[in-house]
């Protein structure tokens, strides 16, 4: 081969190689980059955070059981109210955590908060019987008698079996010295018998 030769043929190549790379970047710049996969952790289960949010409040009420005293006792308890309200933000129609809340609320003296936790509660569950069973506490509280009667009816009916809770509680007090709850548990097939 000539020198001419190697020099054209040199020329070429040169020419190919330069037209083939501007296509390649022309190819380039028309299509988008392909997305880069990232490995990425699924997104976390609301309902099981919120279960962990629930536990933590019953480990903070059964702690509160046994305060030493009322400032101990309070300040437990408004834990597990944060606690309960981390759950409800994570799962908004979250029963089990309402109702508690509820109850929470009930024992710092928060009734018409309460009021409307277990309201919600019972709206997201109608059948829901501890839930109705701490609505009926409440109404005996804030002596709405009749409707504290209606609560405790429909727990009843719903599955409320706790007889030693209907004999002792404090927050049903009111509603025991009616005529109405002896009507209810009788018509429930309840007997508390005396102590």
């Amino acid at each position: 081969m000539t020198k001419l030769n190697f020099q054209r043929l040199f020329f070429f190549l040169m020419i190919v190689a330069f037209f083939s790379g501007c296509d390649s970047k022309k190819n380039e710049a028309a299509s988008p980059p392909a997305p880069k996969v990232e490995n990425v952790a699924p997104a976390p289960d609301p309902s099981a955070e919120a279960r962990v949010n629930l536990n933590q409040a019953f480990a903070y009420i059964s702690s509160a059981k046994v305060a030493p005293n009322k400032a101990a006792r309070d300040e437990l308890l408004n834990n597990a109210e944060i606690e309960l309200s981390a759950a409800i933000v994570k799962k908004p129609d979250y029963v089990e955590a309402l109702s508690n809340r509820g109850v929470i609320y009930i024992t710092l003296g928060k009734l018409n908060k309460a009021e409307e936790d277990l309201k919600r509660a019972v709206q997201i569950n109608p059948t829901h019987a501890d839930s109705l069973y701490n609505l009926a506490c409440l109404y005996s509280l804030t002596q709405k008698l009749d409707l504290a009667a209606d609560a405790l009816s429909q727990s009843l009916a719903s599955g409320f079996n706790d007889t030693e809770r209907l004999r002792n509680d404090p927050d049903l007090k009111s509603l025991r010295s009616t005529k109405q709850f002896s009507e209810i548990l009788e018509k429930n097939k309840i007997f508390l018998g005396k102590r």
